[in-house]
């Protein structure tokens, strides 16, 4: 929720400003943080269009202001490698490769950001994955109070698994 509502106002305060938005593959970023973007973030009277992509053009949200949020899978990440951005949001970026990373970091040169930026939001399920090596990587910490979409109901049934799944998923 967080970086959905963050990426979303920045889109308002640049104009012309590019946005990829990705995941593993298009189909789980279709069901998971693209559903938040658009109904708990985006808000039905703002100028805001989506464009279900063509031959010539991805799929994405259009700002009125020029901005774009474009969305895709990394299960092949080649079709990225002309694109320019100004911000990179990796949902679950867990899931994705040391060279998928990599990847996605080259096309940060749209120019309109002076300092472009990728996001992501991990949930490494081991403690070696290639994430934890990378020094450039500033870990920011957040707990559940910091999104305002959940609950108490949601809270209790996190709270009630077990094992790595209580690590991961509630603390």
């Amino acid at each position: 929720f967080g970086i959905c509502h963050l990426i979303h106002r920045f889109c308002y305060e640049y104009p012309g400003l590019r946005v990829l938005m990705v995941r593993k593959t298009l189909v789980s970023l279709t069901d998971t943080a693209l559903v938040t973007l658009r109904e708990k973030v985006l808000h039905q009277d703002e100028p805001i269009q989506w464009f279900g992509g063509s031959r010539f053009e991805p799929a994405s949200l259009r700002y009125a202001n020029g901005s774009r949020i474009v969305v895709g899978g990394m299960d092949n990440a080649s079709k990225f490698l002309s694109g320019e951005y100004d911000i990179i949001y990796a949902n679950e970026c867990w899931e994705l490769s040391e060279e998928d990373w990599e990847t996605l970091t080259t096309r940060l040169r749209n120019g309109v950001l002076e300092h472009p930026r990728i996001y992501g939001d991990p949930h490494p399920t081991y403690e070696r994955h290639w994430m934890y090596k990378r020094p450039q990587i500033k870990w920011l910490k957040s707990t559940h109070a910091d999104n305002p979409t959940i609950t108490e109901d949601y809270l209790e049934t996190l709270r009630r698994t077990t094992g790595t799944r209580y690590q991961r998923f509630y603390l």
